[in-house]
């Protein structure tokens, strides 16, 4: 079975790259297509959902912004499985300071420069400590498209999705700061894990996600 992966806001492929599935199991990164300018999230699911072979059963892995992604994408084609890591479900998930910052527009008073920097304050918020993640997420970010960026945290800022999609499997960190828990209870929850826990904890993720994908 094919099991399409998305990756996260200023994150690639490469945050999976810890990630082991069963051999059974196709691994497929849907790459991040170019957004339109200031085109909503359901037209953009709607065309990269064409990057799909739906002709047979597969699964979706979502990452973070990925997850949102992948709740937009099932409007378009049916997974066996939708696995949101590190994300959420519905607007009502996001955490107040989020809403205010798309209620007021605050981020368009940020630089495209500004969101792909790269600082010691990224690995405190991603909860990473060890150097090999510090310099996984630095070179994600380095080749992360700001253009991109820019409209992905406008499109979570602004996300109109009220209700979460039926059948999802959740796994989230307790410690996750950029996504904290609010307002919902994870199917798997990771203790210690930070927003970047695909990556630190990545072992453990892997089975539970070999786990779900055989049921």
């Amino acid at each position: 079975m094919k099991v399409y992966f998305l990756s996260g806001l200023g994150v690639d492929w490469r945050a999976f790259k810890y990630i082991k599935l069963p051999p059974q199991y196709e691994i497929i990164h849907l790459p991040w297509i170019t957004p339109v300018e200031d085109e909503p999230i359901e037209q953009y699911a709607k065309r990269i959902s064409k990057g799909i072979d739906d002709s047979d059963d597969f699964s979706l892995i979502g990452l973070s912004f990925g997850g949102i992604l992948s709740s937009e994408v099932t409007e378009y084609v049916k997974p066996k499985h939708t696995i949101l890591i590190s994300s959420i479900a519905s607007r009502n998930e996001l955490p107040l300071h989020y809403k205010i910052a798309g209620a007021f527009k605050l981020n368009s008073l940020f630089s495209l420069k500004s969101f792909n920097q790269v600082n010691a304050a990224n690995y405190w918020v991603f909860g990473i400590t060890e150097d090999r993640d510090k310099q996984l997420l630095d070179a994600i970010l380095e080749d992360t498209d700001p253009i991109f960026s820019k409209w992905a945290v406008n499109q979570l800022l602004n996300w109109k999705r009220d209700k979460p999609k039926d059948k999802l499997i959740r796994i989230h960190g307790d410690q996750d700061m950029v996504l904290p828990i609010t307002g919902f209870k994870p199917d798997y929850l990771i203790k210690g894990g930070g927003h970047f826990m695909i990556s630190n904890r990545a072992e453990e993720i892997s089975k539970i996600l070999g786990a779900e994908l055989g049921r």
